[in-house]
């Protein structure tokens, strides 16, 4: 693993490994849904408690995971919100010979009350390595699909889709230079916000990420999901305030 990754890792993990070493019991907070998939099988999944509370309404999330073989290497570093709100920074490892799918998905439970109807924003950028110094490869994004989804109560929601098919970085999978770090541009919906129309939410809210990965080649990813409760109306304002006025002359 070059030294590209070891610096991302020192960066997603950096509370997560202060934390374990003070020998702090997990604080209370919701546990995240978290699950990762390589061209299409389950490949870990997992419940995990925040490793930190904000003391703002945010917990933290983080750890790094690999399987048995080390044909892949996960490190995640999440912020949340049950009120709600998501973000994820994300970095993987493709250490197996061929190019893989893999799809990480992240979903947080939410205050137990129903959003009749939602506003929604979200965004989602980041970069991808050469890290086996061969000069090709890179990600993409498979056909039919997209780099990032919103979820609504473990839906993904085609609407909230960024960066579809058609996509990769490299174009055409060539770097520039053996080793190379290539952007990958970040982009956004309902921003800022949130400003886009979006259904009723009743448990949870996520993110899915879905890319293709070459191999020895490693992704960096920085993802955001919010969901909001549309202010009423000025026309519900003013019949709330008249029903206000009715009351108090009767």
């Amino acid at each position: 693993m070059g030294s590209t990754r070891a610096l991302i890792v020192s960066g997603l993990c950096l509370t997560f490994a202060a934390t374990a070493h003070a020998g702090l019991a997990p604080p209370a907070g919701p546990p995240l849904d978290m699950s990762l998939w390589v061209n299409g099988e389950l490949a870990w999944d997992a419940t995990p408690s925040p490793v930190q509370d904000n003391e703002d309404g945010t917990f933290l999330w983080a750890d790094s995971v690999s399987n048995a073989g080390n044909d892949w290497n996960f490190d995640y570093n999440i912020t949340g919100d049950p009120d709600p709100f998501i973000q994820s920074n994300i970095a993987l490892v493709n250490n197996m010979g061929v190019t893989q799918t893999f799809t990480i998905i992240v979903d947080l439970p939410i205050a137990p009350a129903l959003i009749p109807s939602s506003l929604l924003g979200g965004s989602v950028g980041g970069s991808t390595t050469d890290a086996n110094f061969d000069g090709v490869g890179g990600m993409s994004v498979p056909v039919g699909s997209a780099l990032y989804s919103g979820r609504l109560d473990g839906i993904n929601q085609v609407a909230t889709q960024l960066h579809s098919n058609p996509f990769d970085v490299p174009v055409g999978g060539i770097f520039n230079f053996a080793g190379e770090t290539q952007n990958i541009a970040a982009t956004s919906f309902g921003l800022p916000g949130p400003s886009q129309p979006g259904p009723a939410v009743l448990n949870s809210i996520g993110i899915q990420l879905h890319f293709d990965l070459a191999p020895g080649d490693s992704i960096a990813l920085t993802s955001f999901f919010i969901a909001e409760i549309p202010a009423p109306g000025a026309g519900v304002l003013f019949a709330m305030a008249g029903l206000a006025a009715t009351r108090r002359r009767r």
